[in-house]
């Protein structure tokens, strides 16, 4: 998983699915994962997820295609490519008695290179920790956001 670099594609016209948004990255670079989100009722919520195989291809692939049209879009509407954002953390609550510190660390290694782990706290008396992931890819400036 190291280098791998998350954007987030928003404006997607409705009838875009996920094999149809890989397809639109994939001459930019190796697209490790492509998704685009859908509602309840399974329709597109016309926004979605590209998760490219290192930074060059993301760079790239953000470069090319931000403000581009793609088919099926209503005339004159671009897509957008940002980076995804560059932190996310998940609770991880109800732990049983038996579950340590060091169980956690594991999951944090395999979900990505870039967490971090909050210690065990409790919270409505229930042990519990957090885990925060971040996009290595991202720029840290909250200037250079586009």
């Amino acid at each position: 998983m190291p280098g791998r670099c998350t954007l987030f594609v928003g404006g997607l016209p409705e009838s875009f699915t996920s094999p149809t948004l890989k397809a639109l990255f994939a001459p930019h670079g190796e697209v490790a994962e492509a998704e685009v989100l859908l509602d309840d009722e399974r329709h597109s919520r016309c926004f979605g997820f590209v998760v490219m195989a290192n930074e060059h291809a993301a760079r790239t692939a953000k470069d090319q295609l931000d403000g581009t049209s793609v088919a099926g879009a209503t005339q004159g509407r671009s897509i957008k490519v940002r980076w995804a954002l560059d932190t996310a953390t998940l609770r991880v609550s109800d732990l049983g008695p038996g579950v340590i510190q060091s169980q956690l660390q594991e999951v944090r290694v395999r979900a990505s290179p870039h967490a971090t782990t909050a210690p065990f706290a409790t919270l409505h008396r229930r042990p519990t920790s957090f885990l925060r992931m971040r996009n290595p890819c991202r720029p840290s400036s909250s200037l250079a956001t586009s």
